[in-house]
């Protein structure tokens, strides 16, 4: 059987998808792209004219060019090994990268919400390459853009007190602390499941800053 790829794309998400995520009252969207979208994707930003804003997107940088931690969503070349943050040039590219997303979507489309500069670089990545590409996208970013921007530490480190990362990222958010869960939970009863939601959901809405999750 042969795929027509580009009939894929123009039929796998449509509007009607973006319609039926507000209809469950989901407000954020979080689109996931690798690398290779500047070398392939040179169309410019949408009109923004032409937007039906269902609901705001985060565009999340999934696939950084080496991978950040060998998993199959980071596209490596040699699965299960990392070589993202051993090469200055790999760096620059998602420097380039996220830049280039920022530039595309932020000047003009009103539903863009921000960029995902990276998504969980494992400890196989360097935390102080890591951290000088966080600030040097910032720094990027911001030169043009409010636009929101997430950082996510080292997975190893993802809890409270595994490093520093509270104090970093409270720099770069200019102190708003922003809440962004990924929630995976295996259970057979959909009232547990129901539950659990809940009970996070209630523990956010402590936070004195911004908070989202996903499933």
């Amino acid at each position: 059987m042969i795929f027509n790829l580009n009939n894929i794309v123009i039929h796998y998400i449509t509007e009607e998808d973006f319609r039926d995520i507000a209809a469950a009252n989901m407000n954020t969207v979080r689109i996931p792209v690798g690398y290779w979208i500047i070398d392939f994707d040179n169309q410019p930003g949408g009109d923004p004219e032409g937007w039906k804003v269902y609901a705001p997107v985060l565009v999340s940088f999934h696939a950084a060019n080496g991978s950040q931690n060998g998993n199959d969503h980071s596209s490596p070349a040699d699965p299960g090994n990392s070589h993202w943050s051993a090469y200055s040039e790999n760096v620059e590219n998602a420097l380039d990268a996220v830049e280039w997303l920022a530039q595309r979507y932020s000047a003009d489309d009103v539903a863009l919400l921000g960029i995902g500069l990276l998504t969980e670089p494992e400890e196989t990545s360097n935390e102080d390459v890591l951290k000088r590409y966080y600030y040097d996208a910032y720094g990027r970013i911001r030169l043009f853009s409010d636009c929101l921007l997430t950082v996510a530490p080292l997975l190893y480190q993802q809890g409270p007190y595994a490093s520093d990362w509270a104090n970093f990222i409270g720099f770069a958010t200019n102190g708003t602390v922003i809440k962004f869960g990924n929630t995976k939970v295996e259970v057979n009863d959909d009232d547990d499941l129901r539950l659990y939601a809940q009970a996070q959901i209630d523990v956010f809405k402590l936070a004195t800053g911004v908070w989202t999750y996903w499933t």
